[in-house]
């Protein structure tokens, strides 16, 4: 059985099983009250939304760690992914739930002037990864990781989707912005495609692309989609998008020598990988007919929609599909930089799981070890010599509490 968050709100105890749940929250919003997650000791501060569906209680920003791990508002230690590097530099939240981002790729150019030149995708190894700015992969790894795209529980099972994926990337973008522009205005994240709806769905992007080519100050778009296809053409390379049959996106030939050089594996490792998805983030500069893309990033998600980067990974996440945990993102940092691989939570302290990937220098070895300690976790290893996976970290009776504020 599945425990039910509780929280304290003024001097009630309340939880989503209350009556008069809904009105709750709506009052405590009205009177700006804060709730109190009652897993840990001492309590942890939230903060109560707005959402398409009412209201809902959320994380305050930079408390995951606060939160016990059976917890769904519990989050892994920033230090054992990219996102210690970034977080608060690059990401600023406040104390409302909204987040600045500063981006390192331009999302805007003024009318009449030409679009930016592309900046490569790459990232500089950890030693000097960048810190103030996000790069686009940097920003999907947020949005990932803010959505709860990254958290995994036994009961998801079968009930994520691109429906469920495009949902929670949209009221995450709601609640992000740049310091210019608010992020759900320009970024278009396809809704699954169906024949009834293609009409209306085709007006929609209509829209969408009419408003980014209006105005003075033309607004890059930002595409979050599936990737379906990739294939040449004469002057590069057409990008066909899972749900938009009828809008496909283009590179220049620089752009595709590029992305052909940096995704090289991945595309490999599609092909390989029956189940696995490519979920592609672009910038690019709308037409009615097609978008031009200026700059690409993208990652590798299994059938759960949870990243990974080497087949050894995606082992490890094959076993863990009863467990429950959270998988750590790179954000900045380069391939080559080691982070921790996920987080085990259905156990007692929540264990750090590493799962190398190729031999690792002693320099390396003691990084490892670093970032264990900064996590404050027992550690598992996979070690790069071991062919077979050693036994995972056993449960430890705990059992989380159901998900409702999330």
């Amino acid at each position: 059985m599945t425990p039910t968050a509780s929280y304290r709100l003024g001097n009630e105890t309340i939880s989503p099983g209350s009556e008069n749940w809904s009105d709750l929250l709506a009052r405590a919003y009205a009177a700006k009250e804060r709730p109190l997650c009652l897993c840990s000791t001492p309590p942890s501060p939230m903060y109560i939304a707005r959402s398409a569906g009412g209201y809902v209680i959320k994380r305050m920003p930079d408390t995951g760690e606060q939160h016990a791990p059976d917890c769904g508002s519990y989050d892994a230690p920033s230090a054992l992914s990219g996102l210690g590097l970034v977080a608060n530099k690059a990401i600023l939240s406040d104390q409302d739930g909204s987040t600045l981002l500063k981006l390192g790729f331009p999302v805007t150019m003024r009318q009449g002037s030409r679009a930016p030149a592309a900046e490569s995708s790459g990232c500089a190894r950890s030693a000097v990864a960048p810190t103030s700015k996000l790069s686009l992969i940097a920003m999907l790894h947020f949005l990932w990781e803010r959505s709860e795209l990254s958290k995994w529980h036994p009961r998801m099972k079968d009930k994520r989707n691109w429906w469920i994926v495009r949902r929670e990337l949209q009221e995450s973008l709601r609640e992000s912005r740049t310091a210019n522009v608010k992020l759900a205005d320009i970024t278009f994240i396809p809704a699954p495609f169906r024949a009834d709806k293609k009409v209306e769905l085709e007006a929609e992007r209509k829209a969408f692309m009419h408003r980014l080519m209006s105005g003075q100050t033309k607004n890059l778009g930002i595409l979050i989609g599936e990737m379906k296809t990739v294939g040449p053409t004469a002057y590069g390379s057409k990008i066909m998008i899972k749900h938009m049959p009828d809008y496909p996106f283009f590179m220049n030939e620089d752009l595709t020598r590029r992305f052909k050089k940096q995704f090289r594996q991945m595309l490999l490792d599609l092909e390989t990988y029956n189940d696995s998805h490519f979920v592609l983030i672009a910038t690019f500069l709308p037409s009615e007919q097609r978008g031009e893309i200026k700059e690409v990033a993208g990652m590798l998600v299994t059938d759960t929609w949870i990243p990974f980067e080497s087949a050894r990974e995606l082992t490890l996440l094959a076993a863990l599909k009863d467990r429950s945990f959270i998988k750590c993102l790179r954000y900045n940092l380069s391939l080559e930089a080691t982070i921790a691989s996920a987080v085990l939570t259905d156990c007692h302290p929540a264990r750090v799981l590493f799962c190398d990937s190729g031999e690792r220098s002693q320099d390396e070895d003691r990084i490892m070890e670093d970032i264990q300690l900064a996590g404050r976790l027992p550690a598992w290893r996979w070690d790069w010599k071991d062919v077979d996976m050693p036994a995972l970290p056993p449960l430890s009776g705990l059992v989380e509490r159901e998900v409702y504020h999330n």
